[in-house]
């Protein structure tokens, strides 16, 4: 459908890089995520729970310095800031992308000499 060598290598690139990037991701996961949920409450599955007393509270704050969660921040912190760079790199690529294609898919514009008109066609 896209005509554009040149485009369909840039989507192509892009399609990769976003492939690669989940790749990287989650091999830089640690286990943070997994074991903090386990000592949160939640409502729903993405929910958190609202209504915690300050006795809660402070079970849940005694829970979490009990593990180990503690050596996975510095990892965790780093793969935050891996992950906004890739997200901005992404976002940046994809609306270059977007208005490639968007422009594409515009008729192109009829100059104004297109629309000339003798003064004897009146």
């Amino acid at each position: 459908m896209i005509l554009d060598t040149e485009l369909r290598l840039q989507l192509t690139r892009f399609c990769h890089f976003v492939t690669q990037s989940e790749e990287r991701s989650n091999l830089r996961m640690s286990q943070f995520p997994r074991n903090a949920y386990k000592l949160i409450p939640w409502e729903a599955e993405k929910e958190l729970k609202k209504s915690l007393s300050k006795e809660e509270i402070s079970e849940i704050v005694a829970a979490v310095l009990k593990t180990g969660l503690q050596s996975y921040l510095i990892s965790e912190q780093n793969r935050a800031k891996i992950m906004i760079d890739i997200w901005d790199n992404m976002k940046t690529e994809s609306n270059e992308l977007q208005s490639k294609l968007n422009a594409r898919r515009q008729p192109r514009m009829l100059s104004e000499s297109n629309f000339r008109i003798s003064s004897s066609s009146f």
